[in-house]
């Protein structure tokens, strides 16, 4: 048996012999060979679900032998991303993932199933990638990086009238009532607004008609809804929003969960306006041959109607808040409010037709094309609010290290999880995840699925590579020290949430969120 003689408490193991004789010292070998063996350093970009369920899978199924260090940036002081700014704020459950997330950073090391890994996880917040750190400097201190920032722009519409002021991109307006810290100059005039068109159907849309309708003092005022956003609540006059699509019935982008939500505000006096019958007859003949979502939908729709119907018609009482979702209609141009700038007075929509009758292939999801026809339609609105879909951007300093990014797609482009080049040529130790690797699309759930995906391919590069050492934080720590760049810790963002936990606490909810990154600040450096 070869005995090193690198290790000095190896030499008390073993006598003369090489006859095991001193337990005591084998295991301060093993410690001291634990110390010395350096950890695979791991830099997470994002902080939402898609991070954490990857790092989780990382922890949950690595070797036990091998350490690895994970440090997770943020550009903003606190973590979670999508699911503390992006969830709707009366969707608690959604947000229980949070818990999980936190005892990943807390009990990283007890993750494992065998409770043996030495594994460590951190959370480094205000600190923008690729601004403040270079992507270069990042590689040079880490074996891996995954990239899992998620969509922080939206498509736009190209029409006349669309940079009006009365016109709010979905983005904004959800950072807003979020409590994101950049939306906070957003002042929408709910004040000054009776009618609120939406463009737009997917879950977002649904999630802002909620919003805006249901009552604040029965629905709002106990969640974590954005106290400036409360307050112009408080003081909204919308009276009728308009959901609308360029598309038909079967391709609705919204889940049934959202629309039984928006069904349901009828206990709040919230009534839905029927769909234009002719483009649901079509959907009525189909009923037997659609796919189970849409047969679902249908008869949520007829359960409706038949339950508040009064002498076989369905009457809205005069003076209730009502909601629509029209369909086959796109909009062409947005006109101003002659007397008030900061409102609109109407929008003139194209209406399309299906490029073939509706079938029942089409009925099950696929792409179904539209054309413009000659007729349109103007309709009343004060407020536009754009839904049509989040995108992602490159970060600042990507090209340098050689990342292709589908600017059409708003995604960096991979090949199963791992960044490539322009050549398509995968490069090593890139990873990616989330709504930045496959574009803004699913729910949590899926996300989680994705996430694991990524994971594994990050596991078999741990279990098949040889990693050089490498310095992590310890050496970007330095960087942020002589460029002056202040950063959060997990202990920090403790702090803040003990501290909208008993804001939150006074008023009834479960946080009142802070609103701004220097009261933040404030509260971290307290003792």
């Amino acid at each position: 048996m070869k005995i090193s003689s690198r290790i000095p408490a190896f030499r008390e193991v073993f006598n003369r012999s090489g006859v095991f004789h001193n337990p005591r010292a084998l295991f301060q070998a093993r410690q001291y060979s634990a110390e010395v063996t350096p950890p695979i350093q791991i830099a997470v970009v994002g902080s939402g679900p898609s991070a954490f369920y990857t790092v989780l899978h990382i922890l949950q199924k690595q070797n036990p032998k091998q350490k690895v260090c994970i440090d997770i940036f943020e550009k903003w002081p606190v973590p979670f991303g999508l699911s503390r700014y992006g969830v709707a704020p009366d969707h608690p459950e959604v947000k229980n993932c949070e818990n999980k997330f936190e005892e990943i950073i807390e009990r990283a090391s007890t993750l494992h199933h065998t409770d043996s890994t030495t594994s460590e996880v951190n959370f480094y917040g205000n600190v923008e990638i690729g601004k403040d750190v270079s992507l270069r400097t990042l590689k040079d201190y880490y074996n891996m990086i995954l990239f899992a920032y998620g969509c922080s722009d939206e498509r736009s519409l190209a029409v006349p009238g669309a940079n009006l002021p009365g016109v709010i991109s979905s983005r904004k307006l959800v950072g807003w009532y979020n409590g994101l810290p950049d939306s906070q100059n957003l002042d929408p005039p709910l004040d000054k607004v009776e009618d609120v068109t939406i463009i737009g159907n997917g879950n977002v849309a649904l999630d802002i008609a909620r919003v805006l309708l249901a009552p604040h003092d029965e629905v709002w005022e106990n969640t974590d809804l954005g106290k400036k956003a409360l307050e112009k609540l408080k003081k909204s006059t919308v009276k009728r929003v308009r959901i609308v699509a360029r598309r038909g019935f079967s391709q609705s982008a919204f889940t049934n969960k959202e629309f039984r939500e928006l069904l349901e505000l009828t206990k709040h006096g919230i009534y839905f306006q029927p769909i234009d019958p002719d483009i649901m007859a079509k959907h009525k003949l189909l009923k037997g041959k659609l796919v189970r979502a849409e047969k679902r939908r249908l008869d949520m729709m007829e359960k409706y109607f038949k339950q508040h119907c009064q002498n076989g018609s369905y009457v809205i009482p005069e003076g209730s808040k009502t909601w629509s979702l029209e369909y086959l209609k796109s909009p062409a141009e947005i006109y101003p409010n002659t007397y008030d700038k900061t409102i609109l007075s109407a929008t003139k929509f194209q209406i399309n037709k299906l490029k073939e009758s509706l079938s029942v292939d089409e009925s099950k999801g696929g792409k179904v094309e539209i054309v413009s026809t000659d007729e349109s339609v103007t309709v009343k609105n004060e407020l536009l609010i754009t839904s049509i879909g989040y995108k992602g951007l490159p970060l600042e300093t990507m090209d340098g290290v050689g990342i292709d990014f589908d600017m059409q797609r708003g995604v960096i482009s991979n090949a199963r999880s791992r960044v490539v080049d322009k050549h398509g040529d995968v490069l090593d130790g890139l990873f990616v995840t989330g709504w930045i690797q496959h574009g803004p699309s699913g729910v949590i759930a899926s996300t989680m699925m994705n996430s694991f995906a990524t994971g594994s391919e990050i596991l078999k590069d741990l279990s098949e590579k040889q990693f050089e050492a490498k310095s992590g934080f310890k050496a970007l720590e330095k960087h942020f020290i002589e460029n002056n760049i202040k950063y959060t810790k997990w202990d920090d963002w403790k702090k803040i949430d003990e501290r909208e936990r008993e804001l939150g606490s006074k008023s009834g909810k479960v946080r009142d969120k802070i609103l701004s990154v220097d009261e933040m600040f404030a509260i971290c450096d307290k003792k």
